[in-house]
């Protein structure tokens, strides 16, 4: 997808029709608007739009001689933050060659981001369904808004197609791949410096390909993504890096040395090895107020949840039991991508086997030594991924940190406190807290703190152990994998 920039906002001058994205910041944000009672129609007095962007619609109602509003108007549309609509309209002769220009208007929040992915996705979809490959973009505001714009349109035209049988024909038919809806370009209207331009542009590209690395092993079938892929995806980004990455494999014979009970005892039902990867970025230059962090995910290719097995309905989805550790990869390609801009060393540490059932596999009542030590009943092999962290965990304890980051699909009762939107966060850190949930909402997800209560600490008491890996006493399921995890840091 090509990406030109313009420096006026005057209409395209090429092609038989366009679509012009129009995307107009409001007063206020999205909760503020479902809370407001619409006005009956777009009035100019006590305007809902910014300043720069009542502008900039005025300059586009101008070049259709005035058409744009008048539609707006008859169709009762209201500016406020979350509305969006379609308007097509004849172009005058003077104006331009186009016969036809179709509005695209979306209305966001002041906030720095409000939307925009959102607003990006559907621009996509709403080109693809007018068939209209071209696109010029307006758009007022921050670097970050324009970024945010641009990624919204790349992970709006993401499709994984990689085992569609036929992708050249454009059919409906059930069985039949759809013709992909390729963009052919993007025009950028407006007065952002070309440095801003560049850099907003950078940054989506970056990004889009991290998240698409992530979508892309999140949807990969099991059988084709077994723990030695994962190793193969890290090292393939390691050389990617040309020298800024460096690698570490700990195979089965290392995690027996290391006593990594957790890892080894998951993957005894397995006939795929297991493995703990540790990827090290060290920036070009060594900056004043750079950390060391470190990121694990946690990479269970497949849960069949070991000889406490799940149900068929419930290991469908099994296959994406490794999505923190494709989040861990993902961020680390984009940093990556990024050149030379992230200024802290970080660490990705990734324990991934596969949890599988034979012969040798764990038994509810096993007891596994960890690498900090601590022994551990396993009382149900389906909280697994608890296991193989603990281990990550005290491994990440060793390089002294400044800030650990744990992510993982991890409990199924999260999903039952907070629904499929939000992810549960928990952290011995406030500010940390803090940091996370505004960097969630500015790359619009929803992020929700979730107590490390220490009321719940007995419930994973052992009689035979240090600890057991549930309660077997009832109890907040996503709290006590937490509570487990916090033994290991």
């Amino acid at each position: 997808m090509k990406l030109s920039f313009s420096k006026t906002l005057a209409l395209p001058t090429e092609g038989e029709s366009t679509l012009i994205a129009l995307t107009l910041l409001c007063r206020g944000d999205l909760t503020q608007a479902k809370t407001q009672q619409p006005k009956k129609k777009t009035s100019l007095a006590g305007d809902p739009l910014l300043p720069a962007s009542r502008s900039e619609l005025n300059r586009f109602n101008s070049e259709v001689d005035g058409q744009l509003l008048k539609k707006l108007d008859s169709l009762r549309f209201t500016f406020a933050p979350g509305k969006k609509i379609t308007v097509s309209l004849p172009v005058p002769a003077k104006k331009s060659k186009l016969q036809l220009v179709t509005f695209r208007i979306y209305c966001v929040g002041d906030s720095p981001t409000d939307r925009l992915l959102r607003v990006g996705g559907d621009l996509y979809a709403t080109a693809k369904a007018l068939g209209l490959k071209d696109i010029f973009l307006s758009l007022v505001g921050s670097e970050l808004r324009l970024s945010q714009l641009l990624l919204g349109i790349e992970l709006g035209s993401y499709r994984f197609t990689k085992f569609k049988a036929n992708m050249t024909k454009n059919s409906s038919a059930k069985g039949e791949a759809e013709k992909p809806f390729v963009l052919s370009s993007i025009t950028l209207g407006g007065t952002f410096p070309v440095a801003v331009q560049r850099s907003a542009k950078l940054r989506a590209s970056a990004e889009s390909a991290g998240i698409t690395l992530v979508r892309d092993m999140v949807n990969t079938p099991p059988s084709d993504l077994p723990p030695s892929k994962i190793l193969a995806e890290a090292r393939a980004i390691a050389r990617s890096a040309r020298g800024k990455v460096a690698i570490k494999v700990f195979d089965k014979k290392r995690l027996q040395k290391m006593k990594a009970g957790g890892i080894l005892g998951v993957s005894r039902g397995s006939d795929e090895p297991p493995y703990l990867i540790h990827l090290h970025y060290r920036p070009k230059r060594n900056l004043r107020g750079a950390k060391k962090l470190v990121f694990i995910g946690k990479g269970v290719t497949f849960d069949s949840g070991g000889l406490s097995i799940k149900t068929g309905q419930g290991m469908m989805d099994m296959k994406c039991d490794m999505a923190g550790a494709a989040c861990c990869l993902g961020t680390l390609k984009a940093i990556i991508a990024l050149g030379d801009q992230f200024k802290h060393e970080l660490h990705i540490v990734i324990p991934t086997v596969e949890n599988m059932i034979n012969g040798g596999a764990m038994k509810p009542g096993d007891v596994i030594r960890m690498i900090n030590g601590k022994t551990v009943e396993v009382l149900n092999t389906d909280a697994e991924g608890r296991l193989i962290l603990a281990d990550a965990l005290s491994y990440s304890s060793a390089l002294k940190p400044d800030l650990m980051v744990d992510v993982a699909t991890l409990t199924g009762a999260v999903v039952v406190a907070l629904g499929s939107e939000y992810a549960g966060l928990f952290s011995n850190n406030a500010e940390l807290t803090g940091k996370i949930q505004r960097s969630a909402a500015a790359a619009g997800e929803l992020a929700w703190e979730l107590p490390l209560a220490k009321e719940y600490r007995p419930y994973i008491d052992s009689v035979i152990a240090d600890l057991k890996n549930i309660t077997t006493s009832g109890g907040p399921g996503s709290i006590i994998g937490a509570i487990f995890l916090q033994e290991f840091v």
